[in-house]
């Protein structure tokens, strides 16, 4: 039919053929936009535009509008025949019947991204009428639109310019969809709700009593507590928090970062300190909350607000409470938490000019809770106990004198603890001897990571021959894998050719009645502790030739 129109058209033909033809094509026009199932579309907008293209005066424009208008029901219908429709200089009554049918299509979940729908949409709400009423049909779907189409909605809303009250009713839909917003859509959702914060001369403008009631968008949230307990990513938001009202909303980061229980960095304290960086007022209020919060928690939250009261710039008097309070905690909680603040301790100690009997308080409190930590735990405490004690050498001995040597060779913190400490060969030596008196109440097990971690303690021959006795003895009852694991280790830790040969012959006692299952640990020990002539008795022993043995 197109071409055949087309044809017509360039013929010069009269008014009343015009009219024949223009009946023609919107007949057609509205077969398409009932047929639900036609899906080639390419034909309608050149029909259109021919259709357009037939009308030469402003009768001809009106009466052919009517019978455009017969073929809006249909969505694609409209967004096809609008460039055509728009030539025709159609009222804003015939501009909001075609934008109502696309709000409605709008509507439906899955098309708000049609880029083809908002063009169209846009394109019919040039007209101030329009706008005002497409806007007014929008804030409901915005305000009930399933996430994944807030941001489009919200784009398509500011496109088409809002004033103040406007802005206002797009802010509280906005408002309700912040807090589960993903973190790429926060931003979004941040940047347009700032975009709609009234300017400086509109606030002029409008006066104090209209911008009470439309400048914050705040009415939807009665409950900030809420939104920080929910919101999917707050740092994204934050700036937004601060527009929506500062102050409550400073004082409810504190009190979400003192129940934090999460480990490591809190996004509450990153919110806190951007929240607070806006003035010194905001930042007074957040720390006064951080030490009215202090003595009553226990969690993680504890760490973490130490952390952030130093970076909010507490008072030396601020601090040294602080410290008092994660003093008396620690050591009261679960091994992990302890190590946590430990660190926290340092930070807050050696960053401040505290003073020497809080540092001495701390570093005993240190010393009380380590013997109860586990490896992670112990390596930490060692190692804030080494910033404690580096400026006080009373401090130090102390330290030495009260660490669990024995607790420290088990969680391998040993040589850490040495060289951290700054000890002496002297202080070394009896840090051994120690290590070496608590050895025979020590498991099988335990008895492993100690030998390795008097591997490198330089031990005296004193010490040696006392750790050989003692290992001798755990030989002759630790299982024969365990006890050739141990012994494997005494090369390293210095024992003698005359010390390697009594520890073979006792490995060799302990396995001389089992079967091949121990030969091959048994084996690979002798051979380290090269002991030539002991694991080839032992080869003869069990009947195996030098060459079987070379094959286990």
């Amino acid at each position: 039919m197109l071409p055949a129109a087309r044809a017509l058209a360039e013929m010069d033909p009269t008014a009343s053929e015009r009219r024949r033809m223009r009946a023609l094509l919107a007949r057609q026009l509205a077969t398409y936009s009932a047929n639900t199932r036609f899906r080639e579309w390419s034909d309608v907008e050149p029909l259109a535009e021919l259709l357009a293209d037939l009308c030469q005066t402003l009768d001809e424009l009106n009466e052919t509008r009517t019978e455009l208008l017969q073929t809006v029901p249909t969505t694609w219908m409209a967004i096809h025949f609008m460039k055509a429709f728009m030539r025709m200089e159609p009222t804003d009554a015939e501009r909001l019947r075609v934008a109502a049918v696309l709000v409605q299509e709008l509507s439906k979940t899955g098309n708000h991204s049609n880029s083809s729908l908002v063009e169209s949409l846009l394109t019919l709400s040039s007209a101030e009428a329009v706008r005002v009423q497409v806007l007014s049909w929008l804030l409901p779907i915005l305000e009930r639109a399933h996430p994944s189409s807030v941001v489009t909605l919200t784009d398509l809303l500011l496109t088409l310019r809002p004033d103040l009250d406007e802005a206002s009713a797009v802010k509280a839909a906005l408002a309700k969809h912040m807090p589960w917003a993903t973190s790429r859509d926060a931003h979004q959702l941040m940047e347009a709700f700032l975009a709609l914060m009234p300017t400086q001369e509109e606030r002029l403008t409008a006066g104090q009593a209209n911008l009470d009631r439309v400048g914050d968008g705040w009415e939807p949230l009665k409950d900030i507590d809420t939104l920080l307990r929910n919101a999917r990513s707050l740092l994204p938001i934050t700036d937004w928090l601060a527009w929506v009202n500062c102050e409550a909303t400073v004082e409810s980061t504190v009190a979400m970062l003192a129940s934090d229980s999460s480990n490591g960095d809190s996004p509450h304290s990153a919110a806190i300190l951007k929240l607070a960086a806006s003035s010194d007022e905001l930042r007074r209020r957040a720390l006064n909350r951080v030490m009215v919060l202090l003595p009553s928690t226990r969690t993680h939250g504890i760490v973490h607000l130490a952390a952030v009261a130093s970076d909010l710039g507490a008072s030396r008097e601020q601090l040294g409470q602080i410290v008092e309070r994660l003093v008396e905690v620690v050591g009261s909680t679960e091994s992990d938490m302890d190590a946590q603040i430990g660190g926290a301790l340092t930070e807050l100690i050696t960053s401040s000019d505290n003073s020497d009997n809080l540092r001495s308080r701390a570093v005993h409190r240190l010393l009380a809770i380590m013997p109860s930590a586990g490896t992670k735990s112990s390596r930490q405490l060692v190692r804030a106990l080494s910033v404690l004690v580096e400026s006080s050498g009373e401090l130090r001995d102390a330290a030495v004198n009260g660490l669990p040597w024995a607790h420290l060779a088990v969680t391998s913190c040993l040589q850490m603890a040495f060289s951290g400490l700054g000890m002496s060969a002297e202080q070394r030596e009896r840090a051994v001897d120690g290590v070496l008196d608590q050895l025979p109440s020590i498991g099988p097990g335990d008895a492993y990571t100690v030998v390795r971690s008097l591997a490198d303690a330089g031990m005296s021959e004193r010490q040696m021959e006392c750790l050989v006795e003692l290992v001798l003895g755990v030989v002759s009852t630790a299982a024969p894998w365990l006890g050739s694991m141990i012994v494997n280790e005494m090369p390293k830790a210095g024992a003698s050719a005359e010390q390697r040969a009594r520890l073979a012959h006792k490995l060799l006692d302990r396995v001389q009645d089992l079967g091949p299952t121990y030969h091959e640990p048994v084996f690979r020990t002798l051979k380290h502790l090269a002991e030539t002539a002991v694991w080839q008795r032992w080869v003869q022993d069990h009947g195996l030739s030098v060459e079987e043995a070379g094959a286990v």
